[in-house]
Order: structure tokens, then C-alpha cells, then sequence
């Protein structure tokens, strides 16, 4: 094991409607205070009873899926957590994946695609 689930984000235009929206069908706390990530217009997210947190990204002149139309297809990404995030790198990437941002250096995350092209990112855990 590499990793453990963060969380799911999905893409939207309005991240407090779409938060709001799960929140009334799943439970769960809006924008609780988690030092794994910083909530902003552009970010928000839903912790869930059980653990699972759901994650909501603003995409600016966001493009809603048609289900099942490929033109527009469903968008969502995770977010695994990791202990060392040089070694995860290194792990998923020999096992296919593809580094497309590395960011700064001092960014506590990392964006891969998956083989298929499918996004995700590497975040490293908050020291416990």
C-alpha cells in the first residue's frame, strides 16, 4: 500500500451550493477546520460521518458532464494521502503514472495522471 484515501473532489462552478447540496443528502460538516487543506472560494469541502471527506473545486467557465456523453465527461479527481511524498512519487510512477505538476517544492501535494489519463493527486499527511 501507497497511500490512503483523502478524499474525492469534484469540479463545479459554485463550491458552497454544491457542498450544501451533499450536505443535505449524505449529513456532514461544511468546510470543518482540517489542517489538510485551506478553504477559500475556490475549495470547499463536506466531512462526512464515517470519515470520507468530499471535496468541491471551482473551475472557472466549468462544463457540466452529459451523462453519457464523452465530449462532456464526468469530472472528479482523489486525493491520496502519503507519508513521504518523494517516495510515493517515485512508487507511482513505476507503477505507470505520470508526473503533471510538481509544483514549487514547498506545495504539500502533487498532480499525476493515472495510466488511463485520469488525474490525481499525492498530498502528504500532517505529522501526527
Amino acid at each position: 500500500m501507497i497511500a490512503k484515501l483523502q478524499c474525492v473532489v469534484l469540479d463545479c462552478a459554485d463550491v458552497v451550493e454544491l457542498s450544501r447540496f451533499y450536505q443535505s443528502l449524505l449529513g456532514g460538516v461544511v468546510n470543518q477546520p482540517d489542517p489538510r487543506w485551506s478553504l477559500d472560494d475556490d475549495w470547499a469541502t463536506l466531512h462526512l460521518e464515517d470519515g470520507l471527506v468530499l471535496a468541491f473545486q471551482r473551475v472557472e467557465d466549468h462544463r457540466p458532464p452529459r451523462w453519457p456523453d464523452a465530449a462532456h465527461p464526468q469530472q472528479f479527481h482523489l486525493d491520496l494521502g502519503v507519508e513521504d511524498l518523494g517516495r510515493a512519487q517515485e512508487d507511482v510512477l513505476a507503477r505507470g503514472a505520470t508526473l503533471l505538476d510538481e509544483g514549487d517544492g514547498a506545495r504539500s501535494w502533487r498532480v499525476f495522471a493515472d495510466p488511463a489519463g485520469h488525474p490525481f493527486c499525492l498530498v502528504r499527511e500532517p505529522a501526527r
